[in-house]
């Protein structure tokens, strides 16, 4: 069984508050779900900070979802 470990995704945050680095934080995350799919990993950990607040903007919670 295959097993994925991410960590310290911190979707919705605005590195240097630029919306560049936001994004880059979105495809990191995307990329890594994708990942995911391809291989058929059966179980995913994910530990600590999906998002960057504790009120994550609309956009960093859809891309969670």
């Amino acid at each position: 069984m295959l097993i994925a470990h991410i960590s310290d995704t911190h979707l919705g945050y605005r590195q240097y508050n630029m919306d560049e680095r936001e994004i880059d934080f979105y495809e990191a995350f995307e990329e890594a779900v994708d990942t995911i799919l391809r291989e058929h990993v059966k179980v995913v950990v994910h530990t600590g900070d999906l998002f960057e607040n504790p009120r994550p903007p609309v956009k960093a919670l859809y891309v969670a979802k």
